[in-house]
């Protein structure tokens, strides 16, 4: 969500809206089952426009928090990344970790609503 995205969660799934990119071209929404199960989702867009291979994650909810995790094949290494969602009043929270940082704290992220 940067600079912002439109957030739709139910108790079911999340979708994920982007604005455009700098070019105007839109982007497609990211839409994630929150069952635990696998979601596809493009791959980010290469320089040339054309998008990457598509992702793989898994989502699901852990309390009132939306855990999102990644794996990816990263020049050979399997690298997970794990994004917590959370809403508190009209704030969100997005704090991410990654498997090839493992000493390193959080990476935390807020937005507010409007």
């Amino acid at each position: 969500c940067n600079p912002s995205c439109t957030l739709t969660v139910t108790a079911a799934a999340l979708k994920i809206a982007l604005p455009a990119r700098q070019h105007g071209t839109a982007q497609a929404p990211l839409n994630f089952k929150l069952d635990g199960s696998d979601s596809s989702n493009p791959g980010r867009m290469g320089q040339d426009g054309t998008p990457g291979p598509a992702v793989i994650s898994k989502a699901k909810w852990d309390g009132n928090k939306i855990v999102i995790s990644t794996t990816r094949d990263m020049g050979g290494n399997s690298v997970t990344s794990t994004q917590t969602l959370s809403v508190e009043g009209n704030k969100l929270t997005v704090s991410s970790t990654n498997s090839m940082q493992t000493d390193a704290p959080p990476q935390v992220a807020t937005y507010t609503k409007g």
